[in-house]
């Protein structure tokens, strides 16, 4: 069990952890700290609370389109890919636009970079 907090409160979190550990020990086989059967996390930001079993690893930021929907002008180099994956990585979801200016060269480029991008 993993309790964090965020914002002004009387407790800590080791004390979400005791109690909710204590409640939910009566429902138990028992208690192996070191390779338990499930994890339950706890996330209290100010007065509200999430509870999880599981953390999907991600690049980090802020969770997909948290942050509101973009359109992305898309070519074959470097700098619009990397634009695209630091606005994304800050909540927001992006849709690609490409516009073709050398077809089928700059094409090949964009679908190339697009396909290492994601």
């Amino acid at each position: 069990m993993s309790a964090k907090r965020s914002g002004s409160h009387s407790f800590t979190s080791m004390d979400i952890e005791k109690i909710l550990g204590d409640a939910l020990y009566k429902y138990s086989a028992g208690v192996d700290l070191e390779h338990p059967d499930i994890r339950i996390y706890i996330e209290i930001r100010d007065n509200r609370f999430y509870l999880f079993t599981e953390k999907i690893e991600g690049p980090g930021g802020l969770p997909l389109k948290s942050e509101g929907k973009l359109l992305s002008l898309f070519s074959g180099g470097i700098d619009s890919p990397v634009a695209t994956y630091m606005v994304m990585k800050r909540g927001s979801a992006t849709d690609l636009l490409f516009c073709s200016l050398a077809h089928p060269v700059d094409t090949v480029q964009m679908l190339m970079a697009a396909k290492s991008f994601g």
